[in-house]
């Protein structure tokens, strides 16, 4: 069976079935990802910096004011778990994104929405009574 909708090609066997390496070689190359368009690169430039400001509000001294006692007792470990928190976020956050890019395509998906947006300018079509080069 091979994988659809994505811009790998995957395969796989079910019970009972045989697999023949050197008539079947096609099914088991994998394609380079698809670099990155404007709309993906945008898109991730969007994430990076709504997950910056978010870790910004979410600093020292926001986590002292939660936890008072442990702030006068011992800064240091707080300032080090804070740290290791806001580590362990930035690095979840872009791992989730990545999965959700990876199982939803959004690459090729974007990609092929900015071709098909450079195909419409070139050719001079019209959204109601706007070009698509003003869109």
């Amino acid at each position: 069976m091979v994988a659809t909708g994505s811009p790998f090609t995957a395969s796989s066997t079910g019970e009972g079935e045989s697999m023949d390496l050197e008539h079947n070689a096609d099914e088991h190359t994998v394609e380079a990802p698809e670099p990155d368009g404007p709309r993906m690169t945008r898109l991730r430039g969007i994430l990076n910096k709504s997950l910056q400001e978010t870790l910004k509000v979410c600093n020292y001294n926001a986590i002292c004011e939660c936890f008072p006692a442990l702030a006068a007792a011992n800064p240091e470990e707080l300032r080090l778990v804070h740290e290791q928190v806001c580590q362990f976020l930035n690095n979840e956050v872009n791992i989730e994104f990545e999965k959700i890019i990876e199982e939803r395509n959004i690459v090729f998906k974007l990609n092929g929405l900015d071709r098909l947006i450079a195909d419409a300018k070139s050719k001079g079509m019209t959204v109601g009574s706007r070009t698509i080069a003003n869109v």
